[in-house]
């Protein structure tokens, strides 16, 4: 089952239920209801399930994964994982619906940097489906960033329950479709403001599929998109990985690091400066997700597609990286 499929199965309505559980019962009530709500999920997704382990045993075959989970998984860490999803889809509901007082999150020297580097020119955060994307509203607002968040394809699901919550918001969201000059050129747009964008880069279905990376993740052949590097390449900006890790209930630590003053595609070394990129991506993931690893949220068969099928033809000739 590939990850659109799973999330069509009642996320609106679930996410309708835990807003109107915020705004009626407040904050440390919607918790509770998110509980059972998770519950339901765990108890009813088998594939969730399913994928939810595969990944936990990847993570308990290096040393430092193990050691994060405390031990090897079973049903309980694999119920923590989804417990951990649906706690932080609360806290991304309660920041949309500014609730934000409520959070202490802390900034890196490095994210700070990165925040003081927006304030001078715009800036790409690339990010992936771990841990809050929406912590970096915080960092935003701390520097008096305007920062766009990019999505792939129209996400009608996604649109409709931001449009609810903060309108402002969504209307700062650019829905990026790589094929629509006019897409890409209004994210032209607003790096030359100084403006800049963010976006998750760790689903290569939203993308072309022949624009794929196919290399090592967690110690297994996964692919990986160049979607966000691509859009990178044509922005000319500086390109930050970013994190927003939950140290706490209430509590996060945002980091962000340097992957590249700027990406440069000659015809000559395209190949292996996509590679070089999506690499250091890959590696940026790997280590957050050894690090805490309840926090990546991709509850399908991430690897499926390396192991079933041979690389698509235009992908890099390289084949699986060491």
């Amino acid at each position: 089952m590939s990850w659109q499929s799973s999330a069509e199965r009642g996320s609106l309505l679930g996410m309708r239920f835990v807003v109107w559980s915020l705004r009626t019962l407040g904050l440390w009530p919607a918790r509770v209801v998110v509980e059972f709500i998770v519950l339901y999920y765990f108890a009813t997704g088998r594939s969730a399930r399913r994928a939810s382990r595969a990944y936990l045993e990847r993570i308990a075959s290096f040393d430092a994964g193990r050691a994060a989970l405390g031990g090897r998984p079973g049903a309980w860490i694999s119920y923590r994982h989804f417990r951990t999803f649906g706690q932080m889809l609360l806290d991304r509901l309660a920041i949309w619906l500014h609730l934000d007082h409520h959070f202490v999150v802390e900034h890196t020297p490095q994210a700070s940097a990165a925040g003081a580097d927006a304030q001078r020119r715009g800036v790409l955060f690339l990010g992936a489906h771990f841990g809050n994307f929406d912590a970096l509203r915080k960092l935003s607002v701390g520097h008096g960033l305007a920062i766009s968040p990019v999505i792939f394809g129209a996400a009608p699901k996604f649109g409709a329950i931001l449009r609810e919550l903060d309108p402002e918001l969504e209307a700062r969201v650019i829905r990026l479709d790589p094929q629509d000059v006019q897409s890409v050129l209004q994210l032209k747009e607003r790096i030359e403001r100084g403006e800049s964008i963010a976006l998750l880069g760790d689903r290569a279905e939203l993308v072309d599929q022949r624009r794929v990376t196919l290399l090592s993740f967690l110690g297994a052949p996964a692919r990986f998109p160049q979607g966000a590097l691509h859009v990178a390449a044509l922005l000319q900006c500086p390109v930050y990985f970013f994190a927003g890790v939950r140290t706490g209930r209430n509590r996060y630590r945002v980091h962000a690091q340097l992957l590249v003053e700027r990406i440069e595609l000659a015809r000559a070394t395209r190949a292996l400066e996509l590679r070089r990129w999506t690499e250091a991506f890959a590696a940026c993931v790997e280590e957050n997700c050894l690090s805490a690893p309840l926090q990546w949220f991709n509850f399908y068969d991430f690897w499926a597609s390396a192991s079933t099928a041979s690389e698509p033809p235009h992908a890099d000739s390289n084949r699986i990286a060491q």
